[in-house]
């Protein structure tokens, strides 16, 4: 889910058979389903890890799920300010920390007009939390460095994390936009359709459409 690769709903379910009162399985489901505007499975799944975790979660597991609740439930916005408190106790929580981030998170559509710089400083706020070879938070203070006109810095990052783990659309997403706005439309035509075939879709050449690379 967090690469945005093939499998992560199988994962997820496999997750919930294998416990179904672990709460934050649950809580995942609803995420996913969230970013693919799934919203009565949402909702859902979103009740169930209420439900769970109010049986048997600990203060961190019980603060997750609220975090996502009010995310899914009530207007997106409403849910930055526990969005942040939790990251404040437990910045390495990688699924609450996506919450503000990127083009389409809590942030940016908030209406917060300097959205580009409050990724920046979230994500350079909790650095130190983060192993230097973390490829999720790479990808992450790359993409929000490359969208915040620091797109040299950006993307030296953003080329980490995508060396580090390769089956990762989303870094090889936010790689490519580093690349087009530093102006190397090419290099970023190249890095969305991989000469190599996909492993997990092996009909497939890329395993990231190339639409917005077509504006070059």
């Amino acid at each position: 889910m967090l690469a945005g690769w093939p499998g992560a709903a199988e994962a997820l379910d496999a997750a919930v058979a294998a416990d179904p009162d672990f709460p934050l399985a649950h809580a995942a489901r609803a995420r996913l389903h969230a970013i693919r505007a799934e919203a009565a499975l949402a909702r859902t799944c979103i009740a169930a890890a209420q439900a769970k975790v109010g049986d048997s979660g600990d203060e961190r597991e019980r603060s997750h799920v609220n975090v996502l609740a009010r995310t899914i439930l009530g207007p997106p916005r409403d849910s930055i300010p526990v969005a942040l408190e939790h990251i404040e106790r437990w910045p390495r929580d990688a699924v609450i920390f996506s919450l503000p981030m990127g083009a389409f998170g809590l942030f940016a559509f908030s209406g917060m007009r300097n959205h580009d710089q409050a990724r920046v400083d979230l994500c350079e706020r909790y650095a130190a939390s983060f192993a230097a070879d973390d490829w999720w938070f790479l990808t992450h203070h790359g993409w929000s460095l490359a969208e915040n006109r620091e797109v040299a810095r950006g993307r030296g990052m953003l080329e980490r994390a995508y060396a580090l783990r390769r089956e990762n659309a989303n870094t090889v997403h936010a790689l490519a936009h580093a690349m087009f706005e530093g102006g190397d439309g090419e290099a970023a035509r190249r890095c969305a359709v991989p000469s190599t075939k996909c492993s997990a879709r092996p009909n497939a050449t890329s395993c990231f459409a190339p639409t917005e690379t077509s504006w070059t």
